[in-house]
């Protein structure tokens, strides 16, 4: 296991092997102190007091990063205040059309689930734990495959039992109980399913999995149970000609309005995301522009990401500025 299984950042720079990363050690305590010292070695190097190409150079990964910066950073109180389980490869029921783990996509591409991997990280999130290191309030990402379904399932809740913002990234084809109770009784805590669509034949032909109303009714039964408004979050992934149909977006909307949903994340497809043709932009643009007028007629927010550059989301703004709905 010399590759790296934890990396130190949020991956913005999207440039695979240079992420910030350590490799796990013969015990917890090994791989902790690999942490810390990398963590520090990133702070230090990060402070202000060269330019960005002298200081950033000397940081794997940081160096075409676009949230790298250089600063006087306050003195901090050394704890982990964000942790995102998000190990691969791992078990899903969906087949996405966009994900690179599906068969065909990555080829020769090794799908075991890698039990010591996943042992060794628990091993030293437990070690963190007792040692005082994860601050009580720290950001939990469970996006791990399909959590409901994960053979890891119980040690995963079992990690998160003290801690209250947790953020569950679920396809919601299985009504989950502990996600249901983390809900209920964790008002930070919160749902997060990229849906993508709103109709079953289009759920189909992104999903790969003809469960369109079983899923609903699941989103429906979570939404019942949250503690407070807007617990449940979509993301809506823009294929054009595979999901950019208006009926789609209508329906979205009107499953946003029965859930009380105030708020739709909008993105692109990640693989094309730097590789785009001006064509292929323009039709992205016209779009998320038609969403951004539906949202807006039904006072909806939105936010984007994944977007290839700012200029898609600005021009796509524009657009749904000209549109008549």
């Amino acid at each position: 296991m010399s590759h790296r299984c934890i990396a130190l950042c949020c991956q913005y720079n999207n440039s695979g092997d240079d992420i910030p990363g350590i490799s796990f050690g013969e015990t917890a305590e090994e791989t902790l102190t690999s942490f810390v010292g990398l963590r520090s070695d990133i702070i230090e190097k990060s402070m202000a007091g060269g330019s960005d190409k002298e200081s950033s150079a000397l940081i794997p990964g940081c160096a075409e990063c676009g949230a790298f910066k250089l600063d006087e950073w306050p003195v901090s109180s050394g704890l982990i205040h964000s942790i995102n389980l998000s190990m691969y490869p791992s078990v899903c029921q969906c087949k996405c059309i966009y994900c690179p783990l599906i068969e065909g996509k990555w080829g020769r591409y090794d799908k075991r689930l890698h039990s010591q991997i996943f042992e060794k990280l628990f091993d030293t999130i437990t070690c963190a734990q007792k040692d005082g290191m994860i601050y009580k309030g720290a950001h939990w990402s469970i996006s791990s495959g399909e959590i409901a379904v994960h053979p890891y399932r119980n040690k995963i809740f079992s990690l998160i039992e003290d801690y209250g913002n947790i953020a569950f990234h679920s396809n919601c084809f299985v009504f989950d109980q502990g996600i249901a109770d983390s809900l209920a009784k964790k008002p930070i805590s919160s749902l997060n399913l990229s849906i993508d669509c709103g109709t079953r034949e289009t759920w189909r032909d992104v999903k790969g999995v003809d469960n369109f109303d079983e899923v609903i009714a699941n989103l429906m039964r979570y939404s019942s149970i949250c503690s407070r408004p807007d617990q449940i979050r979509l993301k809506y992934i823009v294929l054009p000609n595979v999901n950019s149909y208006r009926e789609d977006y209508m329906e979205v909307i009107m499953l946003m309005k029965r859930l009380k949903i105030k708020h739709l994340t909008i993105a692109s497809d990640m693989r094309y995301v730097y590789t785009m043709s001006g064509d292929q932009k323009e039709e992205l643009v016209a779009c998320v522009g038609y969403m951004l007028a539906l949202l807006n007629k039904y006072g909806l927010k939105y936010s984007t990401i994944s977007m290839p550059g700012a200029g898609v989301t600005n021009n796509a703004f524009l657009y749904s500025k000209n549109i008549k709905i």
